[in-house]
């Protein structure tokens, strides 16, 4: 039963053409009635129905040209207000030529009906559109918030539906195409709201008079700074991003001050990481940890000659053997210099990556000897030896730059 009743494009269609033919019908009647003083004389009665169809025909044809019936009830604006009274008036000319040339069709038929029903018609149809955004700005307390959706999408197809639906607080007025490969979409319409370009962002905050942005399309650091900057000089107070989580669930996020702010990550350059890495014998501490495990793919990737695997954990060791079976292990601890430098002594690395470090701040809070052995001298004892065994390239991949200084860790 509350599918039957759930607001659809085709359902709302079906009801604002049904409204408008029983209204249509109604104003003729009271347009002939006003003219005869509600005495309609017989001959007249004949040639109503010809009337009332080829009428309504052509407002029909005039409310789809002006996508009247495209407009979400809570959301009939000025503007289309506008279009309403447009679509009226070239509906009663048209029907005005029609009956000068095809009189005798529709004789007998007094012509000063067409002026009262134009204005009849006219209020009440506009009335009707007008009543439910009437009766949510002043009989509710809570009024939608007139919104631009940022991002020509399958995002804001579902952001509008929401909204719809009266799911969310907000209602979108216009979408901006941001991303050129949308620019085909520009002034079409994503459920019936219009898309504009970027160059008309201006008129169309100023024309809808928006107070929120709601962004459905992952934006660069600089381009976000930048719409930011753009739309609160044109005093749009409220940032949105939309997020769709799967199984239809969505969130709606204000923009945080880290969006705006961090640094944007710089892309690595693949050619340089080649060159440091291809035909180079590589020594990875901690190898079986995530950090480690990560790099010791990477170096298979760009062609290291040899991967040598250290750790002190069997399952870790293990799991990153299984995945890289050229790949050399060690099972030893850095902390034990003697062993780690047979290692050196053996297999006489070109790189040394070293990533052995406990990163848990509360383990290490609770295993403070533990934790100032393998990062302080186990990091001793991997920098030491590698200046011994005259490495070329040493990397200390540090896990500790977060934490407080206050603690063991950050110590």
């Amino acid at each position: 039963m509350m599918e039957l009743f759930r607001p659809t494009g085709s359902k709302r269609v079906l009801f604002f053409v049904l409204s408008d033919l029983i209204i249509s019908l109604f104003t003729l009647l009271v347009s002939y009635g006003l003219r005869f003083n509600f005495s309609i004389p017989e001959e007249f009665i004949y040639s109503f129905f010809n009337v009332f169809l080829l009428l309504f025909s052509l407002k029909l044809v005039f409310f789809a040209w002006f996508n009247i019936y495209m407009v979400a009830w809570r959301f009939f604006s000025l503007e289309d207000a506008k279009k309403l009274l447009v679509a009226h008036f070239l509906s009663y000319f048209t029907f005005t030529l029609i009956i000068i040339q095809h009189f005798e069709s529709f004789s007998p038929f007094p012509r000063s009906v067409i002026g009262i029903d134009l204005v009849l018609s006219l209020f009440f149809i506009g009335l009707l559109r007008i009543s439910k955004r009437y009766y949510l700005e002043h009989g509710s307390k809570s009024m939608s918030k007139p919104s631009l959706i940022i991002g020509a999408n399958t995002k804001a197809s579902q952001l509008i539906k929401s909204a719809l639906n009266g799911e969310l607080e907000y209602y979108p007025c216009a979408i901006i195409a941001l991303d050129p490969k949308n620019s085909h979409a520009i002034h079409t319409y994503i459920n019936n709201v219009k898309v504009f370009s970027p160059d008309e962002l201006e008129e169309v905050i100023e024309k809808h008079k928006i107070t929120t942005v709601i962004i459905t399309m992952e934006l660069e650091r600089e381009v976000l700074n930048e719409m930011y900057n753009r739309l609160y000089a044109l005093g749009v107070s409220e940032f949105r991003h939309f997020t769709l989580l799967g199984n239809e669930k969505q969130k709606l996020e204000p923009i945080s001050i880290s969006d705006l702010l961090a640094r944007h990550p710089k892309d690595l350059d693949p050619s340089r990481i080649e060159a440091f890495i291809k035909d180079k014998k590589v020594l990875i501490t901690g190898a079986g940890g995530s950090i480690g495990s990560e790099i010791a793919r990477q170096c298979k990737n760009f062609e290291a000659t040899s991967i040598l695997l250290v750790d002190h954990a069997e399952y870790n060791l293990y799991k990153i053997k299984e995945e890289l079976p050229n790949s050399l292990t060690k099972m030893i601890s850095v902390v034990n210099k003697d062993e780690l430098d047979n290692v050196f002594k053996l297999y006489k690395p070109d790189i040394v990556i070293h990533a052995a470090a406990y990163k848990h701040v509360p383990l290490c809070e609770d295993n403070v000897e533990s934790a100032l052995k393998n990062n302080i001298l186990g990091t001793m004892n991997v920098v030491d030896l590698s200046i011994e065994h005259k490495v070329k390239k040493l990397v200390i991949i540090s896990t500790d730059k977060a934490v407080r200084p206050t603690n063991v860790m950050g110590a």
